[in-house]
């Protein structure tokens, strides 16, 4: 007897648990990613398309002190806890995120529903409402001022292509000299240089181009090497036209030839200088002033004091401008203190805090025949503008929260300084408020806090932690023990600098235990060289 499986085509139904992000919900995570600059530009093209929202004139200010006790939670004993006054719209709950509109939305849907009214002239119609002089008044009104705040920004600097064009037309020189030095202004790097990749390098070494052309791999590139000898006359004199130009060191090739742009020739020391950065800057980096003493004849304090020299010319000229807009931050939320001591935090909501939903228009179509689109165009624009209004409260209330959270969590960073900064994970954040990690990670991306040390970007308040030393201690913020570190390698004896070996141990004295491997990460992130290069001869 054989036993076979019969093969049939077959349906059968399965439950199955999925969950959908709708596209508002998608959008009200955007609006919480936001910082404040880029919320004011999002809430502004929402308040100019949509002529339901209007703009109170006074501005008010949301503060709530730390330690204050606000009305019973979940958990009673968080005495110090936010009262979350709204559900949080990225929860499981944002079912109940309008609650608070619920009798405005009955009012709206009924008066929108009401189709038995009749308008009291014929051509009040809504499409009257929508082009009606007092909103499109105040409409323009209302975009003059946006537009004058967007006059207000600062503009960005001269780019350093504008500033060495723009002196290159005080001297008097042949025109195609001019082109040429214009078309290597225009191939300068952010710092200055006249460079090529590695690949182009490599390219250029492989077909042996200098010494057919004559001109170096970085002026080929530009103008190529089957030239003759009045164009690499020509060149050559636009690039020393370019290297003429403020600030020296421009249109340099190497950091070499950028360094000996920029010694004066009336330096009495200039020969010196030349040769050391000539021959020995390699051992310069590396510190190795007793070599470059036995090959020189210069003493070390000779060397030391050419060194000074060299360290003040400028590496990257072309620092000096920004070919970006200026950039001023702007805290998306303020801590400090009140004139009673306690401690306050306030939300920069910019422009949106004084957007209301206008229901003068609203109350005048009770009486009104409005037609089916009419209708449709209202409940449209209210329907949006009530979702503008609950997500600019909704990200407030979420800010807020973090905001309060952290600085609970952070009090005596508040008081003593960033070295008394404590270990924090988005968790612990989003326990306390109830909320999902990634809405805490939205709530501080692009977000900067003014705090009595400064300005400080949100996520900076969550650190690793380090362990003590001793393990009855508090574990050690990784941002603190960094503060420690540059903090004992600066009081170092310079002659004679710590090795990471003793590091170790100074850190272990200060009660924080650091491998190392760790010392090493740490020194490399705040750019500290290691003992040999940190020594003084």
């Amino acid at each position: 007897m054989s036993f076979g499986m019969r093969m049939e085509p077959a349906q059968h139904q399965e439950q199955v648990q999925t969950q959908e992000i709708s596209q508002r919900m998608i959008q009200a995570m955007e609006l919480l990613q936001l910082p404040i600059q880029k919320f004011e530009e999002r809430i502004e093209e929402e308040y100019i398309s949509n002529p339901l929202l209007e703009r109170e004139e006074n501005e008010d200010s949301s503060e709530k002190e730390l330690g204050e006790e606000g009305p019973e939670k979940n958990t009673p004993e968080d005495s110090n806890d936010f009262e979350d006054s709204s559900v949080d719209y990225l929860s499981d709950e944002s079912g109940n995120a309008a609650k608070n509109e619920k009798e405005d939305l009955e009012y709206q849907e009924a008066v929108i529903d009401n189709s038995d009214t009749e308008f009291a002239d014929p051509d009040d119609r809504i499409i009257n409402y929508k082009d009606s002089d007092s909103v499109h008044r105040n409409r323009e009104e209302d975009t003059e001022h946006y537009l004058d705040y967007m006059n207000n920004i600062p503009s960005r600097g001269q780019t350093l292509q504008e500033h060495l064009i723009e002196q290159l037309y005080w001297f008097d020189i042949p025109e195609k000299i001019r082109t040429y030095a214009e078309e290597i202004i225009h191939n300068l790097d952010r710092r200055g240089y006249l460079t090529l990749s590695k690949e182009e390098r490599e390219e250029y070494k492989t077909r042996g181009s200098d010494r057919k052309g004559g001109l170096g791999p970085e002026l080929e590139k530009l103008f190529g090497n089957n030239l003759s000898g009045e164009e690499i006359s020509d060149i050559e004199a636009a690039l020393r036209s370019v290297q003429s130009l403020d600030p020296k060191g421009v249109g340099a090739r190497t950091l070499e030839e950028c360094l000996l742009l920029q010694i004066s020739p009336n330096d009495p020391d200039q020969e010196k200088l030349i040769l050391l950065i000539k021959k020995y800057l390699k051992e310069l980096v590396g510190n190795h002033l007793p070599s470059i003493s036995r090959q020189t004849g210069l003493s070390i304090e000779e060397i030391q004091f050419l060194l000074k020299k060299i360290k003040k010319l400028n590496e990257d000229p072309g620092d000096l401008f920004d070919s970006r807009p200026n950039s001023v931050i702007r805290p998306d939320i303020v801590v400090e203190k009140d004139d009673a001591g306690n401690w306050q935090i306030q939300i920069d909501e910019g422009n949106a805090g004084s957007l209301y939903l206008n229901k003068k228009y609203i109350k005048e179509l009770k009486n009104s025949a409005a037609s089916p689109e009419d209708k449709n165009y209202i409940k449209e624009k209210i329907n949006s503008a009530l979702w503008v209004l609950e997500m600019i409260k909704q990200r407030k209330t979420t800010l807020h929260n973090v905001a309060y959270e952290i600085a609970e969590h952070q009090k005596d960073f508040f008081e003593k300084g960033p070295e008394a900064i404590r270990p924090l994970i988005l968790k612990q954040i989003a326990d306390k408020i109830k909320v999902n990690p990634s809405t805490v990670s939205r709530a501080c991306s692009e977000k900067w806090m003014q705090t009595p040390f400064g300005n400080f970007p949100l996520k900076y308040f969550f650190t690793g932690a380090i362990s003590a030393a001793n393990d009855q201690e508090d574990a050690v913020a990784q941002n603190a023990a960094l503060l420690k570190l540059k903090e004992i390698i600066d009081r170092e004896d310079r002659s004679n600098p710590l090795s990471d070996d003793e590091l170790v141990n100074e850190m272990q004295k200060e009660g924080i235990a650091l491998s190392r491997r760790t010392i090493t990460k740490y020194r490399k992130i705040m750019d500290i060289p290691n003992s040999r290069l940190r020594k003084e001869w």
